[in-house]
């Protein structure tokens, strides 16, 4: 969502959880693996999913709770679907990286089911981290 302010982060978490209260959870695809900034300086080892109909739901819906508190204008809506693996301070095994992404690269590895989800805020210091600042449990399927 980029930058918000502390003021809008309750809004935010109180908006989504009433426009989720009957969002079904759902399964995601892990489906290959590759590093941000670029494969010659990786900095994030991350795994891709699947870009699934829940998810572009999910998307919207979040999307739309933004537009409804009337805070998009500072927040980055663009959306690449991955979990991050770890951060990468320095590699010395840059071979075994890059082998590691090209077997990956388009093999389904793995799913998990979605029950809640998690609004985290960035931490920045010495060492990125994060905290979470809002659950929101999904209805669960039948």
């Amino acid at each position: 969502m980029g930058s918000i302010t502390n003021e809008n982060i309750d809004l935010i978490c109180d908006k989504l959880t009433e426009m989720l209260q009957s969002f079904p959870s759902f399964k995601i695809d892990y489906e290959k693996t590759g590093v941000f900034k670029n494969i010659h300086s990786p900095r994030v080892l991350w795994v891709g999913v699947d870009y699934c109909q829940e998810l572009k739901k999910l998307r919207d819906l979040i999307s739309d709770c933004l537009k409804d508190l009337s805070i998009t204008e500072n927040c980055e809506i663009t959306y690449t679907p991955h979990t991050t693996i770890g951060k990468l301070k320095w590699v010395d095994q840059q071979t075994t990286i890059n082998r590691y992404i090209d077997e990956f690269a388009t093999k389904r590895i793995s799913y998990q089911n979605v029950e809640e989800i998690y609004l985290f805020k960035i931490l920045k210091n010495e060492e990125s981290s994060y905290e979470v600042i809002c659950s929101i449990p999904l209805k669960n399927n039948p």
